[in-house]
């Protein structure tokens, strides 16, 4: 028969709106203390075990090629980092001014180590001598010139000539020699010409094309795609939007549309392990008599109801950050691993096959770590997510030197523009030069004879180095920022400034994506990197890196304006 049940439910109020009383856990009498472990539930038992051994299989699959976007496939080369692989680019000329002169003084050591061959180390340095044919110097490049001319010869005039000595025996024209010192001094530049081969130089004479890289400077980020292969099928990693620095599992999606065939080297692992609990410094004690860090203090975070990650991050390690456990399985670097079973024995010796979050109809897919997005025909049937996770060979720590090119992006609302300012340019000797140094500030004179102390002017000047970023579209809804110029008078002629560092491409119809240039602006640089990888080898490179800028900025430019000559 019908009924109906009431109950009355006891609700405790606080007299008073402070809660520090409660969080103090002072200590009373022992039945106080059993009370507040009943509260707290340490006398509530749960009917389960602890996981005591796991037993996994995996699969490992090696990442074997390598495409930057718009470039050819390749070999993914492992004996070098991924950073190193993806931010090198065109190898350094022997052309260039400091690398001439580098491998001109070895030659130079080569040719006076053997003795007899000393005397002639005059002749090599005038007949060779380093110049800069074509390149307008700095000042500090060319004081630097003017003191290595009369040292050091360059290489890259002795290229030529010492191969034709090695292959054809020919002489140096510029160096009169001994018949007998002819073979000594072959014998030198084969020595020269193997050490020169392991550099890793451009040893053209500057004339061909640079090969691809993956820097894409319309997006002022990198672009590339690696792929590795599970029996007959390929996983591409695509990596859009790579903005230099550090690179991860994170840093990739798994485009199911692309393709880059890769070699099937699959490897198993089966191992079995001990799970040990996650922890992690000033972590939350589980029981609650346990005495904790005192510098950590979740509680007093402070984080208002849109601070969503503060929020779930105080959550997490408030409530869930002991409910996870560790297994130490060691796997190749470079390579994408798949667990094929995950088998967990616990205390009872009871075993439980867990499969992986999501794999199961009805798994909820909104949340999601260490799994790559997946992208392309095919992405909602695996729920938009790969169920494997690359082991990126990426380096662990690095030095980087200081930039030898910066430029700062940004909006100027004032002038309804924006502009890119090349702030440091690397100079012909490598060194950095700050453009603000060396710009050329022009001031518009007055036409001669004016009588009044007023005069007209079109628009005010800006420095050399600041180009404008003007809004085009090319297609219908695209909208890009081409890179533009301000024109100048100098020495009564016109004159159109261009870009001296290789960020904002020189000699190009540059096009950045409008979204590029966001209101925060964009701080871009170049710099020297060097880094240590796992079997011990060095490795240098020149790499570009795209920060956040410094909000928006001014010309101060100008238009249409009335100057009194007095006030300039």
């Amino acid at each position: 028969m019908p009924s109906v049940t009431s109950w009355t439910r006891l609700e405790p109020g606080s007299r008073s709106d402070d809660l520090s009383p409660g969080l103090q856990a002072r200590t009373h009498d022992p039945l106080w203390l059993l009370s507040r472990q009943w509260q707290l539930g340490e006398f509530t038992g749960e009917d389960a075990g602890s996981p005591a051994s796991v037993r996994i299989h995996a699969e490992t699959a090696p990442v074997t090629t390598y495409r930057p976007h718009g470039g050819t496939v390749q070999p993914y080369d492992h004996g070098r980092p991924l950073e190193a692989v993806v931010e090198a680019g065109p190898a350094t000329r022997i052309t260039e001014l400091r690398t001439a002169a580098r491998t001109g003084r070895h030659f130079l050591r080569l040719l006076t180590a053997r003795g007899r061959l000393a005397r002639y180390a005059a002749n090599v340095v005038e007949g060779y001598a380093l110049t800069a044919a074509g390149e307008e110097l700095d000042g500090p490049s060319r004081r630097w010139l003017a003191v290595m001319r009369h040292r050091v010869p360059s290489g890259a005039a002795l290229l030529p000539v010492l191969r034709a000595l090695v292959e054809h025996g020919t002489r140096p024209p510029a160096v009169p020699m001994l018949p007998g010192d002819v073979p000594v001094l072959a014998d030198v530049a084969r020595s020269w010409l193997d050490w020169l081969d392991t550099l890793g130089l451009d040893l053209s004479d500057g004339g061909a094309p640079d090969p691809a890289d993956a820097w894409q400077p319309t997006r002022m980020e990198y672009r590339f795609d690696m792929s590795a292969r599970f029996g007959d099928n390929d996983v591409v990693l695509a990596a859009p939007e790579y903005d230099g620095g550090r690179l991860d599992w994170y840093s990739f999606t798994v485009d199911t549309a692309a393709r880059l065939p890769a070699t099937n080297q699959i490897g198993t692992i089966v191992n079995t392990l001990l799970p040990a609990p996650a922890a992690y410094p000033g972590m939350p004690a589980a029981r609650w008599w346990e005495f904790e860090d005192a510098r950590v203090d979740f509680g007093r975070v402070e984080a208002e109801p849109t601070d969503l990650a503060r929020l779930l991050l105080v959550e997490y390690a408030t409530v869930y950050s002991n409910d996870w456990y560790l297994l130490p399985l060691t796997v190749p670097t470079g390579t994408v691993v798949k667990i094929r079973s995950l088998v967990v024995t616990d205390t009872f010796g009871f075993r439980t096959l867990v499969r992986a979050a999501g794999a199961l109809p009805g798994d909820g897919q909104d949340f999601s770590l260490f799994r790559h997005t997946v992208t392309g025909p095919g992405a909602d049937v695996v729920g938009g997510r790969s169920d494997g996770l690359l082991i990126a060979p990426a380096i662990a720590d690095q030095q980087e030197a200081e930039p030898v090119e910066e430029v700062r992006m940004f909006r100027d609302e004032m002038a309804n523009v924006a502009w890119a300012v090349e702030t440091v340019v690397e100079g012909a000797t490598g060194n950095p030069i700050r453009r603000h140094e060396t710009a050329d500030l022009v001031t518009p004179e007055p036409a001669d004879g004016t009588a009044s102390n007023a005069y007209y002017q079109l628009a005010t000047s800006v420095p050399e180095h600041w180009f404008p970023l003007l809004p085009v579209q090319p297609t219908a809804g695209a909208y890009r920022l081409r890179r533009a110029t301000v024109p100048r008078r100098h020495d009564g002629q016109t004159v159109t400034p261009q870009p001296l560092g290789q960020l904002l491409e020189p000699g190009t119809d540059l096009l950045i994506h409008e979204e590029e240039v966001p209101r925060e602006g964009v701080h871009v640089t170049r710099a020297r990197q060097r880094a240590r990888w796992s079997d011990g080898s060095t490795h240098t490179w020149i790499g570009r890196r795209k920060r956040p800028g410094l909000g928006e900025g001014s010309s101060g430019l100008l238009f249409d304006q009335v100057v009194d000559d007095v006030a300039r």
